[in-house]
């Protein structure tokens, strides 16, 4: 474990005057994690980080960085911060500190197998924004990647780990859980940011499976069904395919499996209909 001088997040909000202009952070979806606890808490339920390069996705003023640096070990810790003018502040953190990296672009403009060859686990607290967005472009690269903790908007992570058959159960659900175990960790309440959002949040770990699918292929069919969720499947997908898969034509979207959403999208494809 890494034993370094304190890195009290308030006070660098406050040095490097975090909060002076609200509209640049309202653009980054910028809200600040302070509690110690909790980002300790979220770094450790990464672990075990030995043999792996830890990708952290908008490190912003360090809290997480932090607790998931006393932990990494070894470990490299690259950081993609899309914010440049975090720079400096960056710069002073890493004045103590060895075997990090930071990065400045979107992170859905990243290649892992560019930025490493080798496994990684992810970490992240991601911006409210475009959470779902950084998430399917993080899974593209899957086979690399170990496990993945993650902050979300609790509406986001309740769709992701959603059940077949429930109003949450979605597009998201079926693509995320096709490909990886999904963990609803906890949650943390807005009184824990800086300034606090009006949303809940959850924590999730997402463990991909070692399997091949092209989801891009399910998703085509995914996306086209739950456009117009409340019509039945009959109105999405040709009769005799729904027939090889052991799907009545008076089904709903939300009725079907992830499986058999990939089932769907094997023989759409196979028969040309995507």
């Amino acid at each position: 474990m890494n034993v370094l001088p304190e890195w009290d997040i308030s006070s660098v909000i406050t040095k490097y005057k975090l909060l002076h202009n609200r509209g640049r952070a309202k653009a980054f979806g910028q809200h600040f994690l302070t509690n110690k606890n909790l980002l300790q808490k979220i770094a450790s339920a990464a672990l075990p980080f030995e043999n792996c390069t830890i990708l952290e996705i908008g490190p912003g003023p360090c809290g997480l960085t932090d607790a998931i640096y006393s932990l990494c070990g070894d470990s490299k810790l690259i950081c993609i911060e899309k914010d440049n003018n975090l720079e400096q502040l960056h710069s002073d953190f890493m004045q103590d500190r060895n075997n990090i990296e930071f990065i400045y672009d979107d992170a859905t403009n990243i290649s892992i197998p560019k930025l490493t060859s080798n496994n990684v686990i992810v970490v992240a607290n991601l911006p409210y924004n475009a959470g779902t967005a950084i998430l399917m472009h993080l899974l593209k690269f899957r086979k690399q990647i170990k496990r993945l903790v993650l902050m979300l908007q609790h509406e986001v992570a309740q769709r992701i780990a959603a059940n077949v058959g429930t109003k949450e159960y979605g597009r998201l659900s079926v693509l995320v859980q096709l490909v990886c175990k999904t963990e609803l960790l906890f949650n943390v309440h807005a009184s824990a940011f800086t300034p606090p959002p009006k949303v809940l949040s959850t924590v999730i770990r997402l463990t991909p499976y070692r399997i091949d699918i092209d989801l891009q292929d399910v998703d085509s069919i995914v996306s086209r069904c739950f456009t117009h969720r409340r019509k039945m499947i009959n109105k999405h997908v040709p009769l005799d395919i729904l027939q090889k898969c052991c799907i009545q034509p008076s089904q709903r979207p939300e009725t079907i499996t992830p499986d058999q959403f990939l089932q769907l999208a094997q023989l759409c494809k196979f028969s040309n209909f995507i």
